[in-house]
């Protein structure tokens, strides 16, 4: 399982539909889809910024965020979603040493 970090904007729709219910709570709703997708959820926060929410989740793969992401997209609140995986850096930076010697720079 791998941790994505989903940034993401509300739509107007979303703040209308929600002003009309002050009391209901949408983390139940999320969880259940991230359950029925094999996600763990972790957090959603509202933030203050260029993005209105981040959550955070794990799952089994890039294809099942993308899949969250095309129902929450398709609900009609979310206008747009980034989604960050993260990494593991040392066997990145592993692979680049390895390679280093096949490459040349430009004008070498």
């Amino acid at each position: 399982m791998a941790r994505y970090f989903m940034l993401a904007n509300v739509t107007r729709e979303y703040a209308s539909a929600r002003m009309k219910n002050l009391d209901e709570d949408r983390i139940p709703v999320i969880k259940k889809l991230c359950e029925s997708l094999g996600v763990t959820f972790h957090s959603l926060d509202f933030t203050r910024g260029i993005y209105d929410i981040i959550g955070i989740v794990d799952a089994p793969d890039f294809e099942t965020i993308n899949a969250l992401k095309c129902v929450v997209v398709e609900g009609g609140v979310i206008s747009q979603m980034d989604i960050l995986e993260t990494i593991d850096i040392d066997v990145i930076l592993r692979k680049a040493a390895e390679a280093t010697g096949s490459y040349s720079k430009p004008g070498e």
